[in-house]
């Protein structure tokens, strides 16, 4: 199935209306878009893996006290 973006393409360089270089603008911002997309999905899953290192590493400490004070007990 096709997205948006290609289906637009698909008319730019159908439409005879859009010279060369208007096809190749319509790519290049399509590019682009495409780009900042795979760029907002990878800083998304980096902060995903910091939090959830920040939450093991404050799981674990709040673990390893509640350890100590068990034995120590």
């Amino acid at each position: 199935m096709l997205d948006t973006l290609t289906k637009l393409e698909q008319r730019a360089l159908s439409d005879p209306e859009f010279s060369v270089e208007d096809i190749r603008i319509v790519h290049e911002m399509i590019s682009a878009y495409r780009g900042w997309q795979s760029m907002g999905r990878a800083f998304k899953f980096i902060v995903w893996a910091l939090a959830s290192v920040a939450g093991i590493v404050a799981a674990s400490g709040i673990i390893a006290g509640g350890v100590r004070s068990w034995f120590n007990s």
